[in-house]
């Protein structure tokens, strides 16, 4: 569970660096970058939030410089295999997922795919009903037909129109269609539809639609909201730009003062669309401005800027390194059940073998009963728990304690009468004392 936290802490931190080194950039050279500069930017930013380039980086590297956290050249080797990632000659093996680990993954899953279902369910709603509007301007559907042509876009399109006070929109990924509203005039209507298109040419309701994903991926981080939030402004302005490209100077100051009073006019739109214009009035100067200044455009700019932009959000990834086990060449004795154990420890010291396999418990302890039936009871139990048992339940079995000192170690073994429910320890008799140099355990 935490190997997937952290993996998706590091993705979150990769993402992040990368958006705020945009934020830095666009907001210090804000004349010097396109706005179709800025949507690139943005789209890599979300491939760091949304691609585990982490662990795909570091399953690469070992596969080309194998590494193990592991030392096998130790006298003994204590290993956790749920901990790690295990790389053997049949390839990886992930950590093994308790049962709670995948309720929990499971729950969260359920609700991921349940808020995304929701979403494409309020689209279809939505969708459903704007569907069954007439066309009721046959000249549009010319018009659309020859822009379409112009623009080299050949996705089928629908064509709507109603009499409601909105803002034009598009909206569908699949089966894209664009409402024309009471807003829209014979005058504005070829500049509409030029916006329009450019959207479903550049895929924009796609590339949103990922943003929302992001969001539900990443919903403890705040600038996954304000990367959507970017985007949104970022898709429209790349609009603008692409559109005012084939207009002449009157038709420039046209398209602002159409953006204007479409945003004047228009009324809210709670929906999943890319709507023309929207009432905000920071957007919208920020919109106006930059159709009447343009941009400075500087060759070296674009690569120079994508260079750093991947670098900085590489950081996060080159520096994640989970704890991996090369067990390629130990694969003649491990098998694959072992990959799920708590714990596995080997050694090769001679020394090692002599002992009982009882004690390889002291790995983990110093302390520990050994039941007559051969169970082995770990000496955890706090006093309070002792002195809460009221009615001890005495049997007999053997304790076991390891002392470390420098040379190596010493196990007494006594003979004991002990409480089977609070691990109290009534009577000790010492059986036998043993040393090892050095310690085997």
């Amino acid at each position: 569970m935490l190997q997937i936290i952290y993996l998706l802490f590091v993705m979150s931190l990769s993402g992040t660096a990368a958006f705020l080194l945009y934020l830095a950039t666009t907001s210090l050279l804000d004349s010097y970058i396109s706005a179709g500069m800025r949507y690139l930017c943005l789209k890599i930013c979300m491939l760091f939030f949304l691609i585990p380039f982490p662990i795909l980086k570091h399953l690469f590297v070992q596969l080309l410089l194998p590494s193990s956290d592991i030392d096998f050249f130790a006298s003994k080797v204590t290993v956790y295999p749920k901990e790690a990632i295990i790389q053997t000659a049949n390839g990886f093996y992930f950590p093994f997922l308790d049962l709670s680990v995948q309720i929990v993954l499971g729950i969260w899953g359920i609700i991921l795919l349940t808020l995304i279902g929701y979403g494409f369910w309020r689209f279809w709603q939505f969708y459903h009903v704007f569907r069954h509007y007439p066309t009721e301007r046959p000249e549009y559907l010319h018009l659309l037909s020859f822009l379409k042509s112009e623009m080299h876009i050949t996705t089928p399109i629908r064509l709507y129109d109603c009499n409601a006070s909105i803002s034009p929109f598009t909206c569908g990924a699949v089966h894209p269609a664009i409402l024309l509203t009471a807003l829209v005039d014979d005058d504005s209507v070829e500049l509409t539809l030029r916006h329009e298109l450019q959207h479903i040419r550049t895929h924009d309701f796609f590339y949103r639609g990922l943003a929302a994903v992001l969001i539900l991926l990443h919903c403890f981080n705040p600038f996954a909201y304000i990367l959507f939030r970017e985007l949104t402004e970022v898709q429209e302005m790349n609009c603008d730009e692409h559109v005012l490209q084939t207009l002449s100077a009157n038709e420039k100051k046209k398209y602002g003062h159409m953006i204007i009073d479409f945003a004047v006019r228009t009324q809210k739109l709670h929906t999943k669309a890319i709507c023309f214009s929207r009432n905000n009035t920071r957007f919208l100067k920020k919109r106006i401005r930059k159709i009447a200044s343009g941009t400075q455009k500087r060759k070296l700019l674009t690569p120079v800027l994508l260079a750093v932009l991947c670098l900085t959000a590489g950081i996060p990834v080159a520096a994640y390194s989970p704890y991996t086990i090369d067990w390629r060449n130990e694969t003649d004795f491990l098998k694959e059940d072992d990959f799920t154990a708590d714990w596995i420890e080997y050694s090769d010291d001679p020394a090692a073998s002599d002992i009982p396999d009882d004690e390889q418990t002291f790995s983990i302890t110093d302390a520990y009963i050994l039941t007559d039936d051969g169970e082995i009871i770990v000496l955890k139990t706090s006093g309070a728990v002792r002195a809460a048992c009221k009615q001890h339940t005495y049997k007999s079995g053997t304790l076991k304690k390891h002392y470390p000192n420098k040379k190596g170690c010493t196990v007494k073994t006594y003979k004991v009468i002990y409480c089977a429910k609070c691990r109290y320890i009534k009577e000790q008799t010492l059986k036998s004392t043993d040393s090892h140099v050095p310690c085997p355990h």
